[in-house]
């Protein structure tokens, strides 16, 4: 797999400066013209404003004709229209769930790709458990990975270290876990006069397990090209 031939920034046109802004990224897996990504990146945006950014043209990006959102999980399906060019390489879906302590990686667009010029990032981590991920807006069975999601991923593929044609998971968030270290409470008077508390910060990736939602992308995404 060549990173940047198989994961593309999806793009918002800013009517205030006529630039695109990076929201999220995005891959395919058996369509040409259908793209995957993470709903909330393409949260209250009409399918008029959103591109797909083309890595072999600076200009000819594809443009979006609709966004099939899932119902309650943090995945939209993006249909493009025009012939996408043949070196842009897509995914296999995993036809297995991925077990505990499988060494995944990440890869995505960040959002400040324009202005730095640091175009993309790729992580790595295992899956420590499954779980139902829930953020007040969406509802998504999915993975924890070792690592935490770096903001601008999302959207992203996860994929097998091993086999890095294999998708297995949408990079949607970062989780913190917390545990204390020590407590310390100073009485006077019988009146609580000073309080510390030490803790320690571990973040983690959140993955949509696009296992969990295969009858949903049979159902929008059309068959195999």
């Amino acid at each position: 797999m060549k990173p940047f031939l198989a994961v593309q920034a999806l793009g918002r046109g800013n009517p205030t400066n006529g630039k695109i802004d990076i929201v999220g990224s995005s891959f395919r897996l058996w369509s040409s013209n259908h793209f995957i990504t993470a709903q909330h990146c393409v949260r209250n945006i009409e399918p008029s404003q959103l591109k797909i950014m083309n890595p072999l043209s600076d200009t000819h990006h594809f443009n979006c004709l609709a966004i099939n959102r899932h119902a309650k999980a943090d995945i939209a399906v993006l249909e493009v229209q025009g012939t996408i060019p043949e070196q842009l390489e897509k995914f296999k879906l995993s036809n297995k769930e991925a077990s505990y302590g499988a060494n995944i990686h990440c890869f995505g667009i960040m959002i400040n790709l324009l202005e730095t010029g640091a175009p993309a990032r790729v992580i790595g981590g295992i899956i420590q458990r499954d779980f139902t991920y829930k953020d007040g807006t969406y509802q998504s069975a999915a993975l924890e990975l070792s690592v935490p999601i770096p903001k601008g991923m999302s959207g992203g593929p996860a994929f097998f270290a091993h086999r890095d044609d294999i998708a297995i998971g949408v990079a949607i968030a970062s989780i913190k876990s917390e545990v204390v270290v020590s407590e310390f409470e100073e009485y006077e008077n019988d009146k609580l006069k000073e309080k510390e508390r030490i803790s320690e910060i571990t973040r983690y990736g959140v993955i949509l397990n696009l296992w969990e939602v295969k009858s949903w992308l049979e159902e929008v995404i059309p068959k195999k090209d």
